[in-house]
């Protein structure tokens, strides 16, 4: 028992004048009504967040996707700048040398 029941039983015994075996009975019929409220609680919150954390679901593979589509556009970008790049630097050592 946790301190709240143990109080509350102490009240119930002493100054309502319950048996321990009522008392006992209240504190577990309160205890049962408090799980089950929290059992429908959690129950209404999944329901709530699931269609939500769906949605956060595919919000992030669209975002993956944006982001495989960038780099892979990055790497072509880069690829050709360095090729065209190397072709300048090669293209002006013929010319040097071919002077």
């Amino acid at each position: 028992m946790s301190t709240v029941e143990l109080t509350l039983y102490n009240l119930l015994k002493t100054d309502f004048h319950l048996s321990e075996d009522k008392a006992l009975e209240f504190i577990k019929a309160i205890e049962k009504t408090q799980e089950d409220n929290l059992g429908s609680s959690m129950r209404e919150f999944k329901s709530i967040f699931k269609d939500d954390f769906h949605k956060l679901d595919l919000k992030i593979e669209q975002l993956n996707a944006k982001i495989e589509s960038t780099n892979n556009n990055t790497l072509k970008w880069f690829m050709g700048g360095f090729i065209t790049i190397t072709l300048m630097v090669l293209g002006l050592f013929a010319t040097i040398l071919l002077k």
